[in-house]
């Protein structure tokens, strides 16, 4: 029953996991980072009294334990270091931004061969009228 109350004391747990992060890698680098952090796949669950936040790493293949918040005390029990979680985000930037590369040269491919369909029917259509 208590972790039910700990967990409704709670407003905001999206809210509460970005805290946590600023709090593991600074102002400064949470705010360079903030475009990203959508993209990421970050999950938190509550087991007992703590909420247990994981990131996937797409390098590694695996969830990797970010940070266990106690969330009676409202403290960080543990945490990732530091330069092992930038060095972790750097390559999920890295992957998202292939990723990224990747769709549009797939979607530009698309919009080519629409273009050249449509270019096509326009000179068939061209042809039969001029053959008439």
């Amino acid at each position: 029953m208590g972790t039910l109350r700990s967990f409704f004391s709670e407003n905001d747990l999206d809210g509460r996991v970005y805290t946590i992060i600023q709090e593991i890698i600074g102002r400064d680098k949470f705010e360079e980072l903030k475009d990203f952090l959508h993209f990421y796949k970050i999950t938190a669950e509550i087991i007992d009294d703590r909420l247990e936040i994981k990131q996937f790493s797409h390098k590694k293949k695996k969830w990797i334990k970010i940070a266990s918040f106690n969330i009676k005390t409202k403290n960080v029990e543990k945490s990732i270091n530091r330069s092992d979680f930038l060095k972790l985000l750097d390559e999920e930037n890295e992957y998202i931004l292939k990723s990224t590369e990747e769709e549009i040269k797939r979607t530009a491919n698309i919009i080519l061969a629409l273009l050249f369909l449509i270019l096509g029917a326009i000179v068939s259509l061209l042809l039969i009228n001029t053959i008439k």
